[in-house]
């Protein structure tokens, strides 16, 4: 084909394509390509260069801003000529959005939908690299949201989000993007802005400002967390956890700003490596369960175990739970070791059942409240053969108190598989009898707090007594943990408890010793 048929045809075709040479520079441009990407108008030919060789991959879907200001969808696609030394751009418009991402909205807010969010975030990232631009990306969380939609209901909830969302958006500029990421959380980026924090402060000083919703006077806060490209991370992953990061520090703090640092980003990686060694471990199966006896206070006869995972450190030591669960719950990633942890429990508990040992096993909200978590369950139950009325399952406070509707459900269902379920720690935290009432639960623990002072005060010895005797006239079983002297464990079997856990009766110990015991 004649040279110059050829380009009246490239220039004719319904798309935008340019010619390059190997290295990406532009020798020739159809009319469409120019008026997209501004080439020999507002764009430097070596910015389109780099853009260019950024995705030479094959057909990546990128964002791409036309000089209208409008951003669109679109398919690069490039080929070589036959002799290797000229590549053909051209940019394919996706008149359909596949992915919906263009018109993701979200419904209740009306702001950018998160995928849409950090699609555009990401292609911002990279046309930032070659522009030497710099852009803030802050995370916001509410504090104390969940207790307005409990208290008030959903209606409220939302147009409290609703209201948040308005005034979130009051303190940016046009340029600049909002997202709603999640039920209480909102994403911003700000880009080349001289005063970043002056407004993260606004925008934390107007949610913090009173609002009437259905005749509620209301008051709310929120934390924010704060990441800057290219300072502290230089691909999109990187910034969200640079900001994820500081968010974990302000809301410790609440009501305030936090922009990743030195010691935040230390952490990060001490955390995402304590988070790979624990996973390593977990999915390799080197978990260690240890076994804490329960006895019946009547007997004194050994009841059952609860079963307390432990993990070795890289110098050998073990590591307790309260050093790697809270980086797993993190990281939400909790549920891995929740299952390991249950089917090597319920494994032992194979060996124990002919002397009718229950075992009791701890459950973290994380994994309580997953949606699969019953049918996780089952599953291991079927697989073992163990009797699901030997198994006891110990979930926290915290547990019990958001979705009353998705905790009750996830209750009964265990119930109805003869699965015992017990409130752990109960008394020291948002639990009260009159919220039981509502539960299907079968057993509360009552926290070694309880056991101060019972020696020498009546008082506290008539809390103890009170709080057993309103448990059984719901039906509900006591354990008391933390039991350390004689006397105290006589004061229990005064006090009418059915169980008691605690140091006096055994510390935690490995599979063999409950063996022994057993007999």
């Amino acid at each position: 084909m004649e040279p110059e048929l050829f380009s009246e045809v490239l220039s004719s075709l319904p798309m935008e394509v340019a010619i390059t040479d190997e290295g990406g520079r532009i020798l020739w441009a159809n009319e469409a390509f120019s008026l997209l990407t501004g080439y020999g108008r507002t764009s430097s030919s070596m910015l389109i260069r780099q853009f260019l060789l950024m995705f030479a991959e094959d057909r990546p879907e990128v964002f791409v801003k036309g000089a209208d200001g409008q951003l669109s969808l679109r398919i690069l696609t490039r080929w070589s000529f036959h002799d290797g030394k000229k590549v053909v751009w051209s940019f394919e418009r996706l008149v359909a959005d596949p992915k919906g991402v263009l018109s993701s909205r979200d419904s209740l807010t009306g702001l950018l939908g998160r995928e849409w969010f950090f699609r555009e975030a990401g292609s911002l990232l990279a046309g930032a690299r070659f522009e030497g631009t710099s852009f803030v990306l802050m995370v916001i969380d509410l504090d104390g949201f969940k207790r307005i939609n409990d208290l008030y209901g959903p209606e409220v909830g939302d147009e409290v989000l609703r209201i948040v969302a308005r005034r979130i958006t009051g303190h940016l500029r046009a340029e600049d993007m909002v997202s709603r990421t999640g039920s209480d959380e909102f994403a911003v980026l700000l880009r080349d802005v001289a005063d970043p924090a002056g407004i993260a402060r606004r925008v934390l000083a107007s949610i913090r400002e009173r609002m009437v919703v259905g005749g509620h006077a209301l008051s709310l806060s929120a934390s924010i967390g704060a990441g800057v490209f290219p300072r502290d991370g230089l691909s999109l992953e990187e910034l969200v956890a640079a900001a994820d990061a500081a968010l974990l520090t302000a809301k410790a703090h609440r009501d305030t700003v936090w922009f990743c640092t030195p010691e935040v980003r230390r952490r990060i990686m001490h955390r995402w490596d304590m988070e790979r060694q624990v996973l390593d471990q977990v999915r390799e199966g080197r978990i260690h369960l240890f076994y804490q006896p329960i006895v019946r206070v009547t007997s004194g006869m050994l009841a059952g175990v609860e079963a307390l995972s432990r993990l070795r450190g890289e110098d050998g030591a073990l590591v307790l739970p309260e050093e790697f669960v809270p980086i797993l719950e993190e990281g939400k990633v909790i549920h891995l070791l929740g299952r390991k942890v249950l089917a090597l429990a319920v494994l032992q508990g194979e060996l124990w059942k002919a002397r009718g040992l229950f075992v009791s096993v701890n459950i973290s909200p994380q994994e309580f409240l997953h949606p699969e978590f019953v049918d996780v369950v089952r599953e291991v139950l079927d697989a073992s053969g163990f009797p699901p009325e030997l198994l006891m399952l110990e979930v926290t406070e915290s547990s019990l108190v958001g979705d009353v509707d998705r905790t009750v459900q996830v209750l009964s269902a265990l119930r109805d598989e003869g699965i015992r379920v017990a409130v752990d720690d109960f008394g020291t935290g948002y639990s009260s009898f009159a919220s039981l009432k509502r539960m299907p639960v079968d057993v509360i623990k009552l926290d070694r707090r309880f056991l101060h002072g019972v020696e020498e005060s009546e008082r506290d010895r008539a809390i103890l007594e009170g709080m057993t005797h309103m448990a059984h006239g719901l039906g509900l079983e006591v354990v008391v943990e933390g039991v350390e002297r004689e006397a105290q464990l006589e004061i229990l079997r005064e006090s009418g408890c059915d169980y008691v856990q605690g140091f006096l009766l055994g510390h935690p110990m490995r599979d063999v010793a409950i063996s022994h015991l057993v007999g």
